[in-house]
């Protein structure tokens, strides 16, 4: 049975016949009877397989700059300020 998914006109893989993919081969088919059933290539099913099997390359994000930022040095010699004070007036 052909499902005629990509229409393989160098159609992209969308993700509706990636899960398909996926699926089959959970089920155990091999990459030729997958790319035979959903009218892909071999390699095209191969690359999806190892696409998806492999954890994401996330880049470690810069630091963001934060609105107190500029405000800092000045909040802090504020609580340091009051730190004295509270001690001062606790009994």
């Amino acid at each position: 049975m052909l499902f005629p998914l990509a229409g393989g006109s160098g159609a992209v893989i969308k993700l509706g016949e990636l899960e398909m993919i996926l699926d089959l081969h959970r089920q155990g088919l091999s990459v030729s009877a997958i790319a035979r059933q959903l009218c892909v290539h071999r390699k095209t099913v191969r690359s999806d397989i190892a696409r998806v099997l492999q954890p994401p390359k996330y880049k470690p994000r810069p630091p963001r700059s934060r609105i107190a930022d500029p405000l800092e040095p000045y909040l802090k010699e504020c609580l340091e300020r009051d730190h004295f004070r509270m001690k001062r007036s606790l009994p």
